[in-house]
């Protein structure tokens, strides 16, 4: 004999058989959503991570009142120090295909055939960039409906207007989606050539122990900016230590996604 509660389920299924299926339907791809959505979290974020670690990431990063070669040479000869290398970020903005304006940061790079920490990955076009021309990072390229050959026009301090070339583009997986800011990549004597002269100020290193701890990392960077200062007559304005091993915009990665 059957209890009365299985005779009601019997007769309830046999009332509503699609309501009941539709339900089983519903609760199965519940699951089966969210078991894919842990998955798809998970694969992100290690894929991410890798990805950002591929780029030699720097250990710290120093803003200095000025970089000249003979500071750069220095710093590659300090015990401490693997590699250094020096740029800058030029701010300024372009309009957009259909007349938007957008902020666009360019960076300086001093030498991209010995650009070695916070690598760039060449995409498409020239590599390096053809003399006196920009590249733009991929996404913002598409974003704002630019191809590769096009100009786009930029505003300088003195209220004059430059029309700068694109000559390629380039993946920076240090950045985050270009949604509010553009990237441009492009080297000290092409701004020259613009009539935009930004001193390097931005000098990156990697230590020669990888297994530094973060307070470990800190002492290490203040001991060489001390030295910096001390020894090679310059100014440290700011010093930048990152967590080691994590991308810059994980933070707002993870709440997003959460």
């Amino acid at each position: 004999m059957l209890s009365t509660r299985w005779i009601k389920l019997l007769r309830d299924l046999q009332a509503t058989p699609w309501r009941i299926a539709i339900m089983l339907l519903t609760m199965a791809l519940g699951i089966f959503s969210f078991a894919g959505l842990l998955s798809s979290y998970s694969l992100l974020i290690r894929e991410v991570r890798a990805n950002y670690l591929a780029t030699n990431p720097a250990a710290a990063s120093f803003q200095i009142d000025n970089i000249d070669a003979e500071l750069l040479d220095a710093m590659r000869q300090f015990p401490a120090v693997d590699q250094a290398q020096a740029g800058a970020v030029f701010k300024t903005s372009f309009s957009s295909k259909d007349g938007t304006p957008n902020p666009l940061l360019i960076f300086v790079i001093d030498d991209f055939n010995q650009h070695n920490i916070n690598l760039i990955t060449p995409e498409a076009g020239a590599w390096p960039p053809l003399q006196n021309t920009l590249l733009l990072e991929r996404d913002s390229l598409a974003r704002r409906g630019f191809h590769i050959g096009n100009t786009i026009k930029i505003p300088l301090r003195d209220g004059s207007v430059r029309e700068l070339s694109i000559s390629g583009t380039v993946h920076d997986p240090a950045m985050p989606v270009p949604s509010y800011a553009a990237y441009g990549y492009a080297t000290s004597s092409a701004l020259a050539a613009w009539g935009i002269n930004i001193p390097l100020s931005d000098l990156q290193v990697t230590f020669r122990d990888k297994t530094l701890s973060a307070k470990a990392a800190e002492k290490a960077a203040s001991e060489l900016a001390l030295w910096i200062e001390k020894s090679q007559g310059h100014k440290v304005l700011r010093i930048r230590v990152p967590p080691a091993g994590e991308h810059p915009h994980q933070g707002i990665i993870l709440s997003v996604l959460g």
